[in-house]
């Protein structure tokens, strides 16, 4: 039942990975895509909270609940490069504009989100 779960849960957030990728390569709003941003922080950062409750607990929910954030993490990552780079080549893009995504960028970097 496990690996179903794994599965599954890999699959969703792979799935929504590519919708993400999808929507910072189709559309021109710089803001959109800030906001985008915004999300995926959110959701890396909730994925990293799991992942650490899990690693000093034996509480079994926990530990299910760490497997989905790394797989999110995982999905996200495989995706990051793609999504920086569409949100970075907005056309009109200012320099304060990209330094807010060079921010959350910072800021993952200094949280070890993605070592």
């Amino acid at each position: 039942m496990k690996a179903v779960f794994d599965q599954a849960a890999q699959g969703h957030a792979r799935a929504c990975s590519s919708l993400m990728l999808e929507h910072a390569a189709s559309t021109s709003n710089f803001d959109q895509k800030l906001y985008l941003l915004y999300v995926i922080n959110d959701l890396v950062h909730q994925a990293k909270r799991k992942l650490d409750a899990a690693g000093a607990t034996a509480d079994m929910k926990e530990k299910e609940e760490a497997t989905v954030g790394q797989k999110i993490l995982q999905a996200i990552e495989d995706h990051l490069p793609l999504i920086l780079r569409a949100i970075l080549t907005t056309a009109g893009a200012t320099d304060a504009q990209k330094d807010r995504v060079f921010k959350v960028v910072k800021l993952w970097a200094t949280r070890a989100i993605y070592e």
